[in-house]
């Protein structure tokens, strides 16, 4: 019999790629997000009788209701406000959904999943200096103290670098900026963020799905440590671009590098834009 397998914000990058993973490993997988315009585009994109589409928030008790009748034997929650910049801005608001209203709907859904609940955390949540790594870790933090009374469940919380790829990302943005040969704002030209491809992601995440089973804080150690600096002049150069780099200084919440767990090697910012783009 096929595995069900449930996605919140499977419209992300994460849990779009998480439900090709999933369709692609011959298992039903129900994917929750309240955009509907991309929930049904996505739905003829991956043309499968395997995906439904589930278009509600997370934090409805009709969703409850939904996984109540479905039972999935796998949750991944990766429905989540991500902006770290509008986090700082909005913390409040950006609380109560990546934290109190998590924290409810993960605990809600214990007793309905049959045998894993997987949350998406974020390397930020190692040594966390903002507020959205500040609120993934509470999360984690949360799901520790849950496992006692998890009934058999296992509970994960898994870290990871920044997506290069994802929707919004810095890498999309000096892109479009530098095509319209307009400013790129560089906030310090030391910073730099640790970030990995979505292909390697998926495959850390094969590994790590297939082999892990107990209940814990991970980390994949994958990616490079990337200067923001050499990837806007980079896209200057690509996209032969009259853009100018504009330093507005530190936000509140930004950080000169990330800190890691396990140290990664630089890569050349040319070979890292030039695998996953050209």
């Amino acid at each position: 019999m096929k595995k069900k397998v449930m996605i919140t914000g499977v419209c992300g990058t994460i849990g779009e790629d998480l439900a090709k993973y999933f369709l692609a490993n011959n298992t039903i997988v129900y994917g929750v997000d309240y955009q509907e315009t991309q929930l049904a585009l996505m739905k003829k994109s991956l043309n499968s009788l395997e995906f439904f589409p589930v278009p509600m928030d997370f934090t409805s008790s009709d969703c409850l209701k939904f996984i109540e009748v479905v039972k999935p034997d796998v949750l991944i929650h990766s429905a989540s406000l991500k902006m770290t910049n509008f986090c700082e801005e909005f913390e409040k608001y950006y609380y109560s959904k990546n934290v109190t209203q998590t924290k409810v709907f993960l605990e809600s859904v214990l007793s309905l999943v049959k045998e894993r609940i997987i949350f998406i955390s974020s390397d930020e949540a190692y040594k966390p200096h903002n507020a959205f790594g500040k609120q993934k870790l509470e999360v984690e933090c949360f799901l520790s103290n849950l496992q006692n009374n998890s009934r058999g469940c296992s509970i994960q919380s898994l870290r990871f670098p920044f997506i290069i790829e994802s929707n919004g990302s810095v890498y999309h943005v000096f892109d479009k900026l530098s095509k319209e040969n307009k400013p790129l704002p560089l906030t310090d030209e030391r910073i730099t963020k640790t970030a990995t491809r979505k292909k390697d992601f998926i495959l850390a995440w094969d590994d790590f799905f297939n082999k892990v089973f107990a209940s814990g804080v991970y980390t994949l150690s994958i990616g490079g440590v990337l200067s923001i600096k050499s990837l806007a002049e980079e896209l200057i150069r690509k996209n032969h671009s009259k853009s100018k780099i504009e330093i507005v200084g530190l936000r509140r919440g930004d950080t000169l590098e990330d800190s890691m767990m396990n140290p990664i090697d630089f890569k050349s910012i040319t070979e890292f834009v030039s695998e996953v783009y050209v």
